[in-house]
């Protein structure tokens, strides 16, 4: 496989949630899908945490709630930035380098993948991509809802018996 390329690649992220009676503590982790002929490449390019823990007066909507909101989306914005940039460096790498880079990064073989659901993205649907593997369901907004189109083709061209696209 040392000869394998990229053929295209799309940003998506997911949200890590661990609520407790105290606290909700709530990171997204971007990630960069990465399309080869043969599997599909997982890698992290960043992650978003943010300022605060969350407390059970912040639980009622008060001002601080918003304080909070606030204070992260500059955060929130560069953290997206510098995954994008990663990103970038990534796609230049050999597929091996991509998956020792980082331990979070890891394969997904096509003969793994049983279906692929494509959904329109908009505001009521929060996993617009999700792969089904005999093992494992993965499930994935997109960074760029703009790059919905160019997702769906990619799709069509490497998985088109496998995948299922929805307007919905």
């Amino acid at each position: 496989m040392a000869d394998e390329k990229i053929i295209g690649s799309i940003g998506v992220y997911k949200f890590i949630t661990k609520i407790s009676f105290v606290t909700t503590d709530m990171n997204e982790i971007y990630q960069l899908l990465c399309f080869t002929p043969k599997r599909i490449i997982v890698a992290e390019t960043g992650r978003f945490i943010p300022i605060e823990n969350w407390k059970i007066s912040d639980l009622f909507w008060t001002k601080s709630h918003y304080r909070l909101r606030e204070l992260n989306a500059p955060r929130r914005v560069e953290a997206r930035e510098q995954a994008a940039i990663k990103a970038g460096g990534l796609v230049r790498l050999p597929v091996e380098r991509i998956l020792e880079s980082n331990k979070a990064n890891f394969p997904i073989a096509y003969e793994e993948i049983v279906k692929v659901t494509l959904q329109k993205p908009d505001k009521l649907i929060g996993w617009p991509l999700t792969i089904t593997t005999s093992i494992n369901k993965y499930r994935y907004p997109l960074i760029n809802k703009d790059e919905y189109n160019q997702l769906m083709d990619l799709l069509r061209s490497i998985l088109s018996d496998k995948l299922t696209v929805s307007q919905t």
